[in-house]
């Protein structure tokens, strides 16, 4: 929710974004709300022309875009905290495991199929919009997209 508010600001920052539309989707309904709810918000309090769009249907999302800025987390907590206190048992340490070694590895290895799929649906839309990925582990959920028809780069 905090990284969603602060790209969400970051966007209406630019005063060639004042008045876009930003689609925002999550197959979680109740954190879709609540992110929905922050960006009207933010979108009242900034006076500026934005439009929110939510929607739990990604090719909803996507219709139209020109930019897919993501920052999913396949998985959520649980294979998280494993990707830390397996390698530990082992020896390896970890700063945080989100991009390298044994945890970042899993953790780009769980979203690189979502990330697939998601630039298999850009294709269906016509392939002008560009992905990036704005969520750790930020590299790695790319690396198999140059292989798609459609423009990817890492924020």
């Amino acid at each position: 929710m905090v990284f969603a508010k602060n790209l969400v600001g970051d966007i209406l920052s630019f005063e060639a974004l004042v008045d876009c539309t930003l689609a925002l989707m999550d197959i979680n309904e109740q954190r879709l709300a609540q992110t929905t709810a922050v960006a009207e918000a933010m979108v009242e309090n900034g006076d500026v022309g934005a439009t929110i769009e939510s929607t739990t249907d990604r090719r909803d999302a996507l219709e139209g875009a020109d930019y897919v800025l993501n920052m999913i987390n396949v998985g959520r907590t649980e294979p998280f905290e494993n990707e830390i206190r397996i390698p530990e048992r082992y020896g390896v340490e970890q700063a945080i495991g989100d991009t390298l070694g044994p945890g970042g590895i899993f953790r780009g290895l769980r979203a690189i199929p979502t990330m697939l799929e998601i630039a298999a649906d850009m294709e269906a839309d016509p392939p002008r919009a560009k992905l990036s990925r704005v969520g750790n582990a930020v590299s790695q959920p790319t690396y198999p997209i140059p292989n798609c028809p459609i423009r990817a780069f890492n924020a």
